[in-house]
Order: C-alpha cells, then structure tokens, then sequence
C-alpha cells in the first residue's frame, strides 16, 4: 500500500530525532506510530499517516529544544530534521491524509492557505 510506504519516512525522521535525543517517552510514541501504520487499513491508514507525520514534526520540535540556539545552524541535524518533518507534513498527501491533519490541527471548519491562496484569503479550499 503506497500510503504505508510514504508514512515509514515519517517514522525514519522521528526515529533519527529518537536517537539524537536519547531514550525518553518519544520512543514510546514512535513504538505506537509505527503500530498504528502496520495494522493500518485503507480506513485508517489516512489518520495514522497524519499522525505519524505529526509526530515526526513532534520529535524534532523536541530536538530543537533540547539542542537550542544551534538547531538553527543551516546544516546541523536538528535544524535539517525540523526542514524534513514540515516537509513530510504535505509531502504525498493525499486528500484523506490533509483532511485528517487539518482536523487534528484544530482546522477542520476553516481552509488553510495554500500555494493556489499564497495571501491567505481563505479562499483554497482542502482537496
């Protein structure tokens, strides 16, 4: 399943980030994420990708602030895995998987910006 596929990269940037911090309850999280896209099914394998594309956002924001001011050297480990989690965000999403992260986001009732509403207008709408 293509959708399974796209959602272990996810769970390759959240566990790199695992690593770099050591042992704490991400690994635990990261355990369950992975779980929850295996046992996947075409029903849930939409909110189980959001939620491990979530997660991976979370372990690098994790990251950051564990490592501070030098996260944001262009170039440092947690600087890149920050730039990749926000990349898997919208990378391969399909409109399932957007829907269940706008929802999850708390957007559920509104419509983000978009490239095609670069000002914000409100006016794109999730596909």
């Amino acid at each position: 399943m293509g959708l399974r596929a796209n959602g272990s990269l996810a769970l390759g940037v959240a566990s790199r980030c695992c690593q770099l911090i050591g042992p704490s309850g991400l690994d635990e999280e990261l355990e369950a994420r992975r779980a929850a896209l295996d046992a996947g099914t075409p029903a849930t394998m939409p909110s189980a990708r959001a939620a491990a594309s979530l997660f991976a956002v979370q372990a690098a924001s994790a990251l950051v602030a564990q490592v501070g001011s030098r996260s944001v050297v262009l170039g440092s480990h947690a600087e890149r895995l920050f730039r990749e989690a926000a990349l898997l965000l919208v990378f391969g999403s399909r409109p399932s998987i957007k829907r269940a992260l706008a929802s999850t986001l708390g957007m559920s009732g509104s419509a983000p910006a978009s490239d095609s509403d670069p000002a914000g207008s409100g006016q794109a709408h999730l596909r």
